[in-house]
């Protein structure tokens, strides 16, 4: 069932960028949260497994590259994963502080 809600919020949104970091965000924040139950693999697999998009994101790269945009297509690779990785590590620190807050 959240596969199903993640593929069909990354189709919804029409972005594979957009649809990365927000499931980077997501997969940070829940496991800053530290979920270890059946809510952690219900999302963090289901829903953002189908969210992100790996390979929808290498079809773009290829597609630049095919075309001769080889920097655009390096800068794509370059910025999907420095910006995903940061946003997993702001996320996780927003909920290793939110965890810290309710239990202390």
């Amino acid at each position: 069932m959240a596969s199903i809600l993640g593929a069909l919020l990354r189709w919804k949104l029409g972005n594979d960028f957009l649809a990365n970091i927000f499931g980077a965000s997501l997969i940070g924040l829940l496991s800053g949260l530290e979920f270890r139950s059946n809510i952690q693999i219900f999302l963090g697999i289901g829903f953002c497994g189908a969210l992100t998009t790996y390979s929808g994101w290498m079809v773009d790269v290829w597609d630049l590259m095919r075309n001769g945009f080889f920097l655009k297509a390096f800068a794509l690779l370059s910025v999907t994963l420095i910006v995903g990785f940061l946003a997993f590590a702001i996320a996780f620190w927003i909920g290793r502080k939110t965890k810290q807050s309710f239990f202390p």
